[in-house]
């Protein structure tokens, strides 16, 4: 049951792209408050970390409701694909490896370099026509 349920996480994953959108657009938003470099972290990380988890969240429920799979399943589902070598499980993993704090302030910090570099605003503001689609 767990490998039918991973892999209806991971088509969820490919066939709903505003599970992505939404994540990408916080990280967009909020990347120029990672604009320091160095091991101290600011208080503010945290909260902003706890907000996407947030998010990560949210999808996750969204997809056991869409898909009627218990919390259970999923968690099983999840723990499967946890050091599990094989490249099909890799959407999961790296599913995973976003609610990991470490990981999350380097992709932050990364994302304002790329976004500073193509000659992008410190602050990235969205529009309300940039809300979320259900696909």
């Amino acid at each position: 049951m767990a490998d039918s349920v991973a892999k209806q996480f991971i088509e969820y994953l490919e066939k709903c792209p505003h599970v992505s959108r939404t994540l990408d657009k916080f990280m967009a938003e909020n990347c120029h408050l990672f604009a320091v470099g160095g091991v101290e972290h600011k208080m503010k990380y945290m909260e902003l970390y706890n907000l996407y988890n947030e998010l990560v969240e949210k999808r996750m429920v969204e997809f056991i409701e869409k898909t009627g799979t218990t919390e259970e399943a999923f968690a099983e589902a999840l723990q499967g694909a946890v050091g599990n070598k094989d490249p099909s499980w890799e959407p999961i993993q790296a599913w995973l490896q976003k609610t990991d704090y470490e990981y999350f302030v380097e992709v932050m910090r990364k994302k304002h370099m790329t976004m500073k570099q193509l000659g992008g605003d410190e602050q990235v503001v969205f529009s309300d026509d940039d809300e979320d689609t259900e696909s």
